[in-house]
């Protein structure tokens, strides 16, 4: 009798085993159609997502940079350790540097709602900014922020309160501050705005 149970258990876990892997292969694929959105320069600084992993949080960065192209070549480069899902000029122009289902390093130590490790579970955006609360973000760099944080949603669920600052998220609190000087709330209501109209529009 204790030896059918256990078969019987065995089973079981074995089935809901196979229904979790199916579920994250397809999560999986899902993630790669968002993938090259725009121009695609790869980093060498990555790592696969955990197995557990659900992309449910959008981090927003500032580069504290004056340039793409300087962004780009720091993600580029081994030595840096450091990389980001998209960089985003002042322009609006996007590149794209890690595959949307693979982490990309540009968390560091972080924590969200008690859960530690943002890398696992987010999209790392950076905007050319210099970070000094002074320099603007065009209105081109909202909007951009805001198309791929819409794109991001045709697959991943992911709620205004999930869409954070690199400062908020960072451990120890007050390790980093950015992006200094940026509107979330502006940002928020251009990517619903913008999933309203596509609803609304078909």
């Amino acid at each position: 009798m204790r030896k059918r149970v256990f078969l019987l258990m065995a089973a079981v876990a074995a089935l809901l085993l196979t229904v979790a892997v199916a579920r994250q292969t397809l999560r999986r694929e899902r993630l790669r159609t968002l993938d090259r959105v725009d121009a695609f320069v790869p980093s060498p600084n990555v790592s696969p997502r955990p197995f557990w992993a659900n992309v449910d949080c959008v981090v927003v960065h500032s580069t504290a940079g004056s340039t793409r192209e300087s962004a780009v070549a720091i993600f580029r480069s081994p030595k840096s350790g450091v990389s980001a899902h998209f960089v985003v000029g002042k322009n609006g122009s996007v590149v794209q540097m890690v595959p949307i289902e693979m982490q990309a390093w540009h968390a560091g130590a972080s924590s969200l709602d008690g859960a530690p490790g943002v890398n696992a579970y987010s999209v790392g955006i950076e905007m050319v900014n210099l970070n000094d609360g002074e320099d603007p973000y065009p209105d081109a760099q909202y909007k951009a922020v805001a198309r791929i944080i819409r794109r991001l949603r045709t697959v991943c669920d992911i709620p205004d309160s999930r869409i954070v600052s690199h400062a908020q998220i960072a451990l120890p609190q007050g390790r980093k501050s950015d992006p200094l000087g940026f509107d979330f709330a502006r940002l928020k209501r251009l990517a619903r705005e913008n999933t309203s109209q596509r609803r609304s529009h078909p």
